[in-house]
């Protein structure tokens, strides 16, 4: 009796992706449709005892759907409810069944839709990307991956299959990610499981993008850390993130679609526009702006810190969690207030809040702030204080430089 062992999923090299039954590898985390797989290779697996291969039929029918990950599973789809259908073909003289198709025939299926999606990415042991989240799940948005920076000295990969989670860097470059699940149904001519299904990560770029991590002022670069001591490692610079954020790049053939990004942590977003003497680091906010739509990337705004950002607990959860629930109450899709929104809610909060700076189409913002603590906790002036307003005043719109 010929049955079903397993399906899996294939990179472009022919080796598995995720197979169902698998034991967990970092293929899975790292390996994206439509980033650095090109095509969707299913591959069907076949055993059984004195297999008379002439009695095997010559396809099998399976079908797609896409789902978000680490949201709760949905039932396996009815007959006729899968978001697309294809045939997996027997590999004569073998008695394994595969297919090889192109993606372009599923971006009609991946196209941007109505619905708004977010994406998070934490250091180890922060809270605020679910401080971000909750709200804007209530509300109705779908996500598009969430993952976990290493800590230095831990593994480079990350990713965890079980909460359906990718590697850091890789959902960072792919702007987002959705779930590419192929099943096998009742009908396929063969002895198995009805609802025998694997899945991979797909590129799929969301609208937000929400980082909580650490911040460099000496490379302008997301770090990883180790510890409670101030012992970090570069880890992403704008620059890097451009080469795959490019508005001019595509997936689907649909141009990338990502709108904002939320940098909740240090000093990356500092530019000394006042080209003021005393200034205590160098621009490295302005590599960052290259993001923005207005310059080489799809961005309409970027938010984050020109000085030191809150600590998770408890001012940076609340900053999460305010703009998440502002988005969630209506910001949705008005990318024209995100800055002057972000710089409010930190304004309110204060603190390390009031390092707060944001980059949009109008230009540079930040927070009226007389000055900021440096080594051994000595107060330095802050560039950009403006001793005429209060502190704690919204200042802006500056214009960038032209390029």
């Amino acid at each position: 009796m010929a049955t079903i062992k397993s399906i899996a999923i294939l990179n472009d090299a022919g080796q598995t992706i995720n197979r169902s039954g698998a034991t967990a590898g970092t293929s899975f985390a790292t390996d994206i449709l439509g980033f650095n797989v090109s095509r969707l290779k299913v591959r069907l697996e076949i055993e059984g005892a004195g297999i008379a291969r002439t009695s095997l039929p010559d396809t099998v029918p399976a079908r797609l759907r896409f789902r978000d990950p680490g949201m709760p599973r949905p039932p396996l789809p009815a007959e006729g409810q899968a978001d697309a259908k294809f045939l997996l073909r027997r590999a004569t003289p073998t008695s394994d069944y595969v297919a090889d198709i192109s993606l372009a025939r599923l971006s009609h299926l991946m196209e941007q839709d109505q619905t708004p999606e977010f994406v998070t990415v934490v250091r180890e042991g922060g809270t605020s990307d679910a401080k971000f989240r909750h709200p804007v799940i209530g509300a109705g948005w779908n996500g598009r991956g969430t993952a976990v920076l290493p800590d230095k000295g831990k593994p480079d990969i990350t990713g965890n299959l079980q909460k359906e989670q990718p590697d850091a860097l890789t959902l960072f470059k792919t702007g987002g990610v959705t779930i590419a699940e192929i099943f096998i149904g009742p009908g396929s001519g063969l002895d198995g499981d009805p609802g025998l299904s694997t899945w991979a990560f797909m590129r799929s770029p969301a609208d937000v993008f929400f980082y909580s991590g650490h911040g460099l002022l000496t490379s302008g670069q997301l770090a990883r850390s180790r510890g409670p001591v101030h012992d970090y490692q570069d880890w992403l610079s704008g620059q890097e993130l451009l080469k795959f954020w490019k508005k001019s790049a595509s997936v689907g053939g649909v141009p990338i679609d990502l709108d904002v990004l939320i940098i909740n942590g240090c000093s990356v977003l500092f530019w000394n526009h006042l080209k003021e003497k005393h200034a205590d680091r160098r621009d490295i906010g302005l590599p960052w702006s290259e993001l923005l739509y207005t310059k080489q990337g799809p961005l309409m705004a970027l938010l984050g810190y020109r000085y030191r950002a809150p600590a998770d607990t408890p001012m940076g959860n609340k900053v999460a969690e305010e703009m998440g629930k502002a988005i969630a109450g209506g910001l949705g899709g008005n990318y024209d207030e995100y800055a002057r929104t972000w710089l409010h809610i930190n304004s309110r909060i204060g603190g390390m809040g009031w390092g707060a700076a944001a980059f949009d189409s109008k230009g540079y913002w930040y927070i009226n702030t007389p000055t900021h603590e440096g080594a051994m906790g000595v107060p330095i002036m802050c560039v950009g204080h403006d001793p005429s307003q209060k502190p704690g005043t919204v200042m802006g719109p500056f214009p960038l430089p032209s390029a």
